[in-house]
């Protein structure tokens, strides 16, 4: 930096300092008067409980303060502390006042002595009145979190039951309910103790703007032990039209809770009886369970499902052709029918594997003598599994011819 430089950044830091000490000696030498405004000077409302009187209530949230316009010496000005040197008032016992935005006069109860106060006249503050409601509600024991595993709550009960709610009218209309909270984490034994209310509205969220009569109810909550037990499928009678292939309960398991010495006792947990017979195709069920006295569930509900498959019944017609055996030696055998008819039923599986070719009807011949005979056609070789169901015919016309000299010998002329 060159000499000019230096000296103007000189002669520059030499001005300010000039300046703030001419600035020292008019504020505090020679003290001139000053005009001043200060904002946001409390104002404290009194007689509030004259609103009580007349069914109304101050709206909560609210912040009361003025603007004032000072004038005085500069030091006294300047070292005004709005909260501690001013008492501005509204008395509330002094209007008539209603529901809604209201306009109230203020007064200046104390001020500093050396400044005076230019805007003194016409101050006014802005305040929301509403009506003051109250109605009284039920309160309601609530487990705030997941009780430990093995802990169960039985039915809680609370002490006052009911508890009055007051305040604005458009706060105390989005109250649905008072809660006593119980930490669950907390919960190892049986409950008796202090709980703190909350006023909640249909969401379960605190409406903080409301009063409650009291603080605390006493709350009691039975706790029972736990046990996880498996579930089983109690049938009766058989499926119609059908077979039984299997029977699954969705949960597998139950958890059961109550006295330590019953719970020991109990190692599966049955469903009410389902009928077999009342089934005719694969189904889905819901069906209580049979819970021992004193015991009871820790899920919310008694219902299982139980997954009944049944296999479907098929028929089916099979044309078996008609032998015979055992003929009479040298002789013609006709059969009025060469096949037989038979319907036969089972499961889905067995028909659809049937090999009707192992299916076979017969007559037998032993001891006939030349003529028309009507003989029972016996069916042998269906499956155990397979029920015969209908036969087209029971017996089958027979005739048999004796061959004569001259058959016998076109027989061997092959004629």
């Amino acid at each position: 930096m060159d000499k000019a430089k230096r000296q103007d950044v000189l002669i520059r830091v030499c001005c300010v300092i000039a300046s703030f000490v001419l600035w020292l000696y008019i504020r505090n030498i020679q003290n001139p008067l000053t005009n001043h405004v200060i904002r946001y000077v409390p104002v404290e409302i009194t007689n509030i409980e004259v609103l009580e009187e007349n069914k109304l209530v101050l709206l909560p949230n609210q912040e009361f303060n003025i603007s004032l316009t000072v004038k005085g010496a500069a030091t006294s000005v300047y070292q005004i502390n709005k909260t501690k040197d001013f008492k501005i008032v509204a008395d509330l016992s002094k209007y008539a006042l209603k529901a809604g935005e209201n306009t109230i006069p203020v007064e200046i109860k104390e001020a500093p002595n050396n400044i005076s106060i230019v805007n003194s006249e016409n101050l006014w503050i802005k305040i929301q009145i509403d009506n003051l409601e109250e109605k009284e509600l039920p309160i309601t024991p609530n487990i705030l979190g997941d009780l430990p595993a093995g802990i169960h709550a039985g039915e809680a009960t609370v002490e006052p039951k009911t508890i009055n709610v007051y305040g604005a009218k458009q706060f105390v209309d989005k109250v649905t309910g008072v809660v006593a909270n119980v930490d669950a984490a907390s919960i190892e034994s049986d409950v008796n103790k202090s709980a703190e209310l909350y006023a909640v509205d249909a969401n379960g969220n605190v409406v903080k703007e409301v009063t409650l009569s009291e603080t605390n109810a006493n709350v009691k909550i039975p706790i029972s032990k736990g046990k996880i037990v498996p579930v089983e499928a109690k049938v009766t009678g058989a499926v119609n039209n059908g077979s039984l292939q299997s029977v699954e309960v969705e949960p597998k398991n139950v958890e059961i809770s109550g006295d330590g010495n019953q719970l020991a006792d109990v190692g599966v947990i049955y469903t009410s009886p389902i009928d077999l017979s009342q089934i005719s195709e694969s189904t889905t069920l819901q069906v209580k369970l049979q819970i021992p006295d004193n015991l009871k569930l820790s899920t919310d509900t008694v219902n299982v499902k139980i997954n009944v498959v049944v296999n479907k019944t098929l028929q089916k017609n099979v044309s078996v052709p008609i032998n015979y055996t055992n003929p009479p030696e040298k002789s013609t055998i006709t059969l009025g029918q060469d096949t037989v008819q038979i319907v036969l039923s089972g499961s889905e599986a067995d028909i659809n594997s049937l090999d009707a070719s192992k299916i076979s009807a017969n007559i037998d011949l032993t001891g006939l003598a030349e003529g028309e005979h009507t003989l029972p056609i016996n069916i042998v070789g269906i499956p155990d599994n397979l029920r015969k169901v209908s036969q087209s015919l029971e017996s089958v016309k027979v005739t048999i011819k004796k061959n004569s000299e001259e058959d016998k010998e076109n027989v061997d002329k092959g004629e």
